[in-house]
């Protein structure tokens, strides 16, 4: 998979120890790269997706204590735009290669001017993963790792197929594929609903796995409404001062066996608040 001995033991201080674990970690979150702003509507403070062109070529500018700058002038059709890599020279060659580029990243006002500062070049329209921080360990070789192990991957699918042709569900390949690397957003919604309901096959079986595929779906459709919503309630007795730890709330709503379960969730990336990703499961 390309992960040494330092990135392994980074992984598994993670709380990844198998490939299966890895395959499972889906991404926290994605870059729409689909969603192109137009340079004119650059906001410092916010990270955007921009389709330039390139005006001229990188310059590349080395300072005391070895810390280099590659800056390089971008335009379309709205106006033009800057970037700036910051301790990062192979930048002038990688853009002396290209002329048209799709940029993701942070832009931030400068005196000389509005900056997109230290941007990733993606492909043009994709969804791009981002997947929850493992320190030593960075988004690229996960991708590229889950790539690999994708292409190939030849596990058998839990599911039967009469059982994922009844619920109009994905095989598990197919949703392992778009949940790392969606198609679409379409397809990474029902990616998402096939492994939550392996996921809830497997703890609580098929009858309950199949009452909270229809009520998601009830609660997502355009008519849906939360009466069917899985619910649980707590205790006031076992709350302390008024509330309770994420493991033990995780435990006690059937989401997870126990607290080592509970806590490898969270720091994979499978828990959600508001939208947003928990990291710490304290």
């Amino acid at each position: 998979t390309g992960i040494g001995k330092n990135r392994s033991e980074a992984l598994h201080a993670a709380g990844i120890f198998s490939l299966r674990d890895l395959l499972y970690a889906v991404p926290q979150k994605y870059r729409d790269c689909s969603a192109v702003t137009p340079a004119a509507q650059a906001a410092a403070g916010q990270r955007q997706c921009f389709s330039l062109v390139r005006e001229g070529e990188a310059k590349l500018s080395r300072f005391k204590g070895k810390m280099t700058l590659v800056t390089c002038s971008f335009s379309d059709e709205s106006g033009k735009l800057s970037a700036c890599w910051f301790n990062q020279p192979w930048m002038k060659d990688k853009l002396f290669d290209t002329c048209e580029v799709t940029l993701y990243g942070r832009c931030v006002r400068k005196k000389s001017g509005l900056f997109v500062i230290n941007p990733s070049l993606e492909e043009p329209g994709s969804i791009v993963p981002v997947y929850a921080a493992v320190p030593g360990v960075g988004q690229k070789p996960l991708r590229d790792a889950v790539k690999l192990l994708l292409d190939e991957y030849d596990a058998s699918d839990p599911l039967p197929p009469t059982l994922t042709a009844r619920c109009g569900l994905m095989n598990r390949l197919d949703a392992l594929r778009e949940a790392h690397f969606p198609t679409n957003f379409e397809r990474l919604g029902q990616a998402k609903e096939r492994l939550a309901f392996e996921l809830t096959r497997m703890i609580h079986g098929d009858e309950e796995a199949q009452k909270c595929l229809e009520a998601a779906r009830s609660i997502f459709s355009v008519a849906g409404n939360a009466d069917n919503m899985p619910s649980t309630t707590i205790p006031a007795a076992e709350l302390k001062d008024g509330s309770i730890g994420l493991l033990t709330l995780l435990v006690k709503c059937g989401l997870a066996s126990s607290n080592g379960e509970a806590r490898r969730l969270v720091q994979q990336g499978g828990v959600l608040l508001d939208g947003s990703g928990v990291t710490d499961p304290t």
